[in-house]
Parts: structure tokens; sequence; C-alpha cells
């Protein structure tokens, strides 16, 4: 006959896999797309781009025979020119021989380029507005304005030099300009690039303020000196109720020059991350670890100003606040501690070991703050500390003095101590960190024995502090979204060998609010 336990807990997985199946292979469903019109030399076309998981894919036609769809990794002004005029070109040839011209078409591509810049740059930029921003924007919070010049200075010789600027793409993410490239020509007519090596704070005033400290670097030519943000982008923050945040919501811009661009806070308030996952270890239904969890974190952005440090990384001081909430063991299952017991010649003494409090806790409340951040183009170091509760069921009949004693409590634990994470993000789409916790429990209770047990001989001071190792692999599906793989390997910190294993499975998505602040 058949474990109806087992049975349960081989349901939920399969429940657990086909929700994961749904989430990963429908989040494309959700790619951004945009669509616009435009005129060149006097024909009709109809551009639709659309971006998913870092790729772009354009669609052009003129409502006639001419219909082509180019896929491409990097979607910049220039390219987008390129693409249309030769694209132009194309349609230009196919209907020549439609008509039963058959002699060579002969046309000049600068020309084509010259005469409608300006109207591909207008293009683009439509595109590019509509493809990244959503139809309805929340509050208003600051106004962007791109310079038309800016003085450079040369190396050697030593030399000042107007350049002309072209164009800058930002990128907004988590309350800071985590990307911009800045792009010119200098007087003899050379691209000049300048972009930023960390991200830059930009939720106070006084992050706006350090515009002026800020450095971007030459990138194509280290002949320039460095220029500051603050002369080639003008930010003007827009108080309204209820913000002291003047970041706006997660996005990606294209600036022209003299040209103004209006920034928001995101349409729909981003709530909390959940993530839910299931722990391969805890599929034995006699480990604690649990079937199905649930984690909730929120992010607050507290200081994110960075200033320069070594290796072309920035470095900044209590960057941000995450409250989590962890609830483990959802199903039935195994969720109780029973007393641990030791035999001394005969004499049974009855106690609890504190990792074992911490592995069998249905419930975990924490606040983490960033002490330290060293953040470099790819890699990045997070020195956080920590404290908390953790809120473990203690049940148990045992016999003391021949009388049967049931025990059925609630033991709250505090847990406190401190993390560094090394995060390795070489591109968008997927990231990996190694962190090391350390952990100082203080059960809170006064019915308990609370020892360990090392080779075999009883501690009466139990080894209150616990090492967890965890490596985490990450994958963006889109949006916010991310699927993950996590082990975590929690001992003693004096004792290696009392240890147990997590390795768990699972999807994060951000839990959002549905209201929207008209403008």
């Amino acid at each position: 006959m058949k474990n109806p336990i087992n049975q349960r807990i081989a349901l939920g997985a399969r429940h657990f896999l086909a929700c994961l199946f749904f989430l990963v292979f429908t989040a494309p469903l959700f790619a951004q797309t945009s669509t616009i019109t435009t005129k060149i030399e006097g024909i009709d076309y109809k551009i639709e781009a659309s971006t998913d998981k870092g790729t772009y894919e354009i669609k052009i036609s003129d409502g006639d025979q001419f219909d082509v769809t180019r896929t491409t990794n990097y979607f910049t002004l220039s390219a987008f020119k390129s693409m249309v005029v030769n694209e132009h070109i194309n349609n230009k040839k196919a209907r020549k021989i439609a008509a039963g011209d058959l002699t060579p078409l002969v046309v000049n591509i600068d020309a084509i380029l010259a005469a409608e810049n300006q109207n591909l740059s207008d293009s683009f930029l439509e595109l590019i507005s509509t493809l990244y921003n959503t139809p309805d924007s929340g509050q208003k919070i600051a106004e962007i304005t791109l310079m038309d010049v800016v003085d450079i200075k040369t190396k050697s010789p030593i030399t000042n030099q107007t350049l002309k600027i072209n164009s800058a793409q930002l990128v907004f993410e988590d309350g800071t300009i985590k990307n911009i490239i800045i792009e010119g020509t200098n007087p003899e007519g050379e691209k000049v690039i300048f972009s930023n090596i960390y991200s830059i704070g930009i939720t106070t005033r006084a992050n706006i303020l350090n515009f002026n400290n800020i450095s971007l670097n030459p990138e194509l030519s280290k002949e320039y000196d460095p220029i500051k943000l603050s002369e080639v982008i003008k930010y003007e923050r827009k108080v309204d109720l209820r913000t002291n945040d003047f970041s706006p919501a997660d996005v990606a811009i294209v600036l022209y020059p003299k040209k103004t661009q209006e920034l928001f806070k995101a349409p729909s308030a981003k709530l909390f991350q959940l993530n839910f996952f299931s722990d391969f270890v805890g599929l034995n239904e006699n480990n604690p670890n649990g079937l199905v969890q649930l984690e909730f974190t929120k992010r607050i952005n507290l200081w994110t100003t960075r200033t320069d440090a070594w290796f072309n990384s920035g470095k900044g001081w209590f960057t941000h606040l995450l409250p989590s909430l962890e609830i483990s063991k959802i199903e039935e299952n195994n969720r109780s501690l029973e007393l641990s017991q030791f035999n001394n010649g005969g004499q049974i003494t009855n106690y609890l070991n504190p990792l074992e409090l911490y592995r069998y806790s249905y419930a975990r409340i924490s606040n983490e703050i960033n002490i330290y951040d060293l953040q470099g183009p790819s890699v990045s170091v997070h020195l956080n500390a920590f404290g908390g509760i953790g809120i473990t069921n203690v049940k148990d009949t045992v016999l003391i003095n021949t009388v049967e004693t049931a025990y059925d409590e609630n033991v709250n634990t505090l847990m406190y101590g401190a993390n560094v994470k090394f995060l390795f993000n070489p591109e968008s789409r997927w990231s990996y960190q190694l962190s090391s916790r350390f952990t100082k429990l203080k059960p809170l209770s006064d019915n308990f024995n609370f020892a360990s047990v090392e080779k075999n001989v009883y501690n009466e001071k139990a080894n209150d502090m616990i090492t967890t190792w965890e490596f985490l692999l990450s994958w963006n599906t889109g949006s916010d979204n991310q699927i993950f793989g996590r082990f975590r390997f929690n001992h003693e910190l004096k004792y290696l060998n009392n240890n147990f294993t997590e390795f768990q499975i699972g999807y994060s998505v951000f839990l959002k609010t549905s209201q929207v602040n008209k403008k």
C-alpha cells in the first residue's frame, strides 16, 4: 500500500513544478512592443520593435509588398538608421523590379542618411520612449535634459576642446543610474564616448547635488580627461506629496541635446519580492526543510551615494535596508521539533540544540542593513548586518522522573549577526552569488535545556553561533522575474560535524499594487 504522505509530497511537487513551468514559459508573452509610422523619400513605413530577454526584433513594412523582420542584440541610434535606410533601398529595388525595370538602381546611402537624419532620429526616440515606458505613468518625479556641448581636455598635449554631444543612453534601476553612455563628436569629427564605471545614486537631493563629483570616463580613446555628470545632464527634481525618493521607475531612455524628458515613478508600486521554492532535501518526509517555502523581501534604499574606490569600482555605506519574512514547511508533515536526548550512563537528559531550533523554525522575521558596498563593472561585494527572530514549534512527550510530560510550545529565538556577499554579474540575464553568514542564536525560553553534543560529549554551553555558506545562481526570465537555484550548508561554528544542507529551486516575482497616480 502506498504511503499517503509520500503521495501528498509527490502531488505537491508536481503542482509546484507545473506552476514553475507556467511562469517560465509564459514570461515571453509579456515582452514589450512599440509601433510607429514614418515616411522616407515619400514612402510610408510602419516600424514595430519588440524586446525580450535582451534581444530586439524589428519589423519594417510599407503596407504593400514589403515586409521584413530583423533581430539584433544591440539597438542603438546608428544601428537603427543604418537598418531602416538599407531596408528602404531594398524596398526601392523590389518596387523597380516589380514595375519591370531591370536596370541597376543607383543610390547614395550617405545622401539619404543626411536627408533623413532628423526624421530617423525622431523616429528612434519615439520608438524607444514607447518601448521602455508604460502607457500609464505614476507620479512625475523629475525632468532630465541633455546638454548640446561639453568642454573636454586632452591629456598629452594638454589642450581644451569642445565636444558636440549627439545622444545619451541611460538605464535607471534600483534608485540608481545603473548605466549612462554619452556619445559625441570632437572637432576632428571623431566619435567620443563617455560612460560610468559604477551605479550612480539618484534617490535623494544630496545624490543629485553630488553630480558635480561624479566622473564619466572616456571609452574609445584614453587621451581625454573624465568629464563630470553635471556638465552633460541637467536633472530637476519635482517635489510632490508622499515622496522623499527622487529616482524614477526602472527604465531605459535615450536623450538628445536640448530636449527635456519627463521621468515618473512606477505606475504599479512594488510591494515586495516573493520567492517561492521547494527544497529537494525537504522532499524527504522526515526532513523539516519544507516541501514548499515562501520568502518575502522588500529593498528600501537609504543612502545610494557612491565614491571612487579601487580597481575601477565605487564604494558606498548604508545603501539599503532589506526586511524579510520566510515561511517554511507549508505542509503539515514533520513541522515540529522533538526534544533530543543524551544518555550518560543511564541518566537521560532532554535538551534542545540551537542549530536544530534554527533548522525547524517555521517562520523567520529579520531586517538586514547594508554596512559597506563595493561595486565594480561585473563584481560587487556587500557587507551587511542583520537581526531578527525565528519561531519554532517544540512538541514532544517525555518521561521526567517517571512522570509523562507533554510539551507543545512555540520557542522564539533571537537571531543576529553579519554576512558578506560576493555577486558576479557579467551580464544582465544571469548572476552568481557566493555568501557567508554568521548567526548568533539566543533562545527565549526557560522551559528547556539548551546544549550541544560534540563527539558524544554533552556540552551544557550550547554552540549558539552558526555559519551558513550559500551558492546562488539566478537567471532573469524577463521583466523583474527570476529562476534561481540555491545551495546552503549550515553548521555550528565550533563543530562542523553538526550540520544540515538545503538545496532549493524556485521562482522570484514582484508583487505590485494596481493603483496609478495620475499626472
